[in-house]
């Protein structure tokens, strides 16, 4: 799921292999809009990831 700036409903994103989907999904409503990725794999390097997605992230102003 992800927080998309100015737009009120989740972004719903899914890769397995090389499948690309996403898609808006319901609005967030009275849940506090987030950022969640989850990652399913052997042998993942967990700070590159984090440290490479927390790079993208837009800091508030």
């Amino acid at each position: 799921m992800i927080n998309v700036r100015d737009e009120d409903r989740r972004y719903i994103f899914q890769v397995v292999h090389e499948m690309v989907q996403g898609d808006f999904g319901k609005p967030w409503g009275d849940q506090q809009p987030i950022n969640r990725f989850v990652f399913i794999g052997k042998k993942l390097n967990k700070r590159l990831l984090r440290d490479g997605f927390e790079a993208c992230v837009e800091q508030e102003k």
